[in-house]
């Protein structure tokens, strides 16, 4: 059946005017995902805060608001004074607008009202305990504005400071459910309902987000978000090369839909500056994108696999129509159908394991996901810890990204999907591992610099490495279990996406270490391609691969069960 289906793509056009379609529509999809996934890279941003002590910072204390939340949708001071000294000023403006005694604007280290210092050398600067060496708990923060992050919207610092890297755990969390359910309904209902609803789901709880009134609640929605950024991205990875030809298929890997994504999100998240803002944005684009699937077929593939022969045929008339090729010969569909009718079995999660060919796959692909999402979401989650401003950070994280994607494709025409992988994981773990001795050995004013580099080029490198990886697991599994090993590798990489952020809660304060983890981790995973098969230009498998075939043969109550062989093949068996 492989062999077969790639000749009916080559033939109706296997990268044209339909492929461009489809691949465009679907980049904007992945794209948009990578807006609500990475969104707490910049929530989770701790902004400077003080802890206010009435003995140290006088009337500025007591003229807050009950509460001591001050940092409001716009990220300003949001407080009443009985006296007017303050008024509705937010920080930024009350320095700006405060003048020295030589005339000059003070600034945020400078005197304010006369009272206190709200800077670095302030008592209260970052401080959980009240000034002048007072063991009492903190009871009023400001923060300052410029930016409203779910640390300042909920004041998650201190004995909260735990929160926001619970947040993003549990969002990652939901992924582990989003890579199991996409899976099971990608090959039960099809590919195309299941990427509807998890792209519905998406627009709406990213939309709902935007109005939590409480962390909890916002916490629980970022389930959902993380739920459907999985089951949209393993479902499409799955659908998009169904329809590519054999020798097309790297150039998906090659459209930079990710690095896109975060690019535009870095520029929005810097033009906003407000977590709910950038939570709006997300859904109304989103809910936008949702006529495109108007446009979208469902998997002629999984069509003919599930019987419905007629609209795979339709499938096939319309891809031919929009490439300018003939309609082709469709009767081997009928074929292939009757062929899956004999065997009538039921494809679950045991069949990715049903051989040591597969359990090799399956094992070595997961291991290596684990591996990539630990790494790339740890460096993602890991921006506001840099030296330098966050949102520069941010945005050239972002734009090396672009480069990635092209790179895949230029490498897979060279040396293949296994040394791909392999160069790019090793370039990683280098540049992780490089940051230690930087942090020890070199002076601090350039440490910093240096290690945003080698950060950046690790996020380079396993961007490069992931991307090429995910268009190699798509061609290492036949089509009746595609999106059940897909599903699989999205379950660990859900288990790396929970721990990233954990690990990086675990060793705050010693970013080196967490590079130094990490480095060791995606040096091993470096080592499962090189274990397996290349599949440059080769078609993709349909049912089971011929090593199954050929054990089923062996055994006559299952012969005549498994996918038509080519001659070739059948004398293979033979032998």
């Amino acid at each position: 059946m492989g062999k077969t289906m790639e000749a009916l793509v080559d033939q109706v056009g296997g990268c044209g005017r339909y492929q461009f379609i489809m691949v465009s529509l679907l980049c904007v999809n992945t794209g948009l995902t990578a807006w609500s996934v990475l969104m707490m890279v910049f929530g989770a941003l701790e902004p400077d805060w003080w802890c206010l002590d009435p003995s140290i910072h006088g009337d500025l204390n007591s003229s807050l608001r009950n509460g001591g939340n001050v940092s409001s949708h716009g990220g300003g001071w949001a407080h009443g004074s009985s006296d007017g000294s303050l008024g509705n000023l937010s920080l930024s403006s009350l320095l700006k607008n405060a003048s020295s005694d030589d005339g000059n604007s003070l600034g945020a280290t400078d005197v304010l009202e006369g009272t206190a210092l709200l800077g670095p050398d302030d008592p209260g600067f970052r401080s959980c305990r009240r000034g002048n060496g007072s063991e009492q708990t903190c009871e009023r923060i400001v923060f300052a504005s410029g930016a409203n992050t779910v640390v300042s919207e909920f004041q998650l610092v201190c004995d909260k400071s735990w929160i926001p890297a619970m947040i993003t755990a549990v969002q990652m969390a939901g992924g582990l459910l989003g890579g199991i359910v996409s899976g099971q309904l990608g090959d039960t209902i099809g590919r195309k309902k299941t990427l509807i609803m998890m792209s519905t789901l998406h627009s709406l709880t990213a939309l709902t987000a935007a109005f939590s009134n409480t962390w909890q609640m916002f916490a629980v929605l970022r389930v959902f978000i993380g739920f459907t950024y999985l089951g949209i991205n393993a479902s499409i990875f799955a659908y998009l090369p169904e329809f590519i030809g054999t020798r097309y298929r790297g150039l998906i890997a090659s459209v930079p839909s990710w690095g896109i994504g975060t690019i535009t999100l870095s520029l929005v998240v810097w033009a906003l500056r407000d977590w709910r803002h950038v939570q709006i944005a997300t859904g109304v684009c989103a809910a936008a994108y949702l006529p495109a699937w108007i446009f979208l077929p469902e998997s002629m593939r999984w069509l003919t696999v599930k019987g419905h022969v007629t609209k795979a045929q339709r499938v096939l008339n319309k891809m031919a129509r929009l490439n300018g090729r003939e309609a082709p010969d469709v009767a081997i569909l009928t074929d292939l159908h009757q062929s899956e009718e004999r065997e009538k079995k039921k494809i679950t999660f045991v069949h990715i394991f049903s051989t040591w060919r597969m359990a090799k796959i399956s094992l070595l692909m997961a291991f290596s996901s684990f591996s990539c999402a630990v790494t790339y979401y740890g460096i993602s989650f890991g921006i506001k810890s840099l030296s330098g401003d966050f949102y520069l950070n941010f945005f050239l994280m972002s734009l090396l990204e672009i480069p990635s994607p092209l790179l895949t494709h230029f490498l897979f025409k060279r040396i293949g999907r296994r040394w791909t992988c392999a160069a790019a994981f090793f370039v990683t773990s280098a540049s992780c591992l490089s940051v230690i001795p930087v942090y020890l050995l070199v002076a601090e004013e350039t440490a910093g610099r240096v290690i945003n580099g080698l950060a950046m080029a690790a996020r380079m490198a396993i961007l490069l490495g992931w991307n090429a990886m995910t268009f190699y697991i798509t061609e290492l599994y036949p089509t009746e279990v595609r999106n059940l090993g897909i599903g699989f590798c999205g379950i660990v990489i859900s288990v790396g996406n929970i721990i990233s952020p954990i690990l990086l809660f675990a060793v705050i304060g010693r970013l080196y270490v967490f590079y130094a983890i990490i480095g060791v981790l995606i040096a091993v995973a470096a080592l499962s391609p090189l274990l397996l098969r290349e599949t440059r230009d080769q078609p993709l498998e349909d049912t089971l691969s011929l090593p199954e075939r050929k054990r089923f043969n062996r055994n006559p109550a299952a012969r005549g069960t498994m996918s038509i062989l080519t001659p070739a093949e059948t004398e293979d068996v033979e032998e």
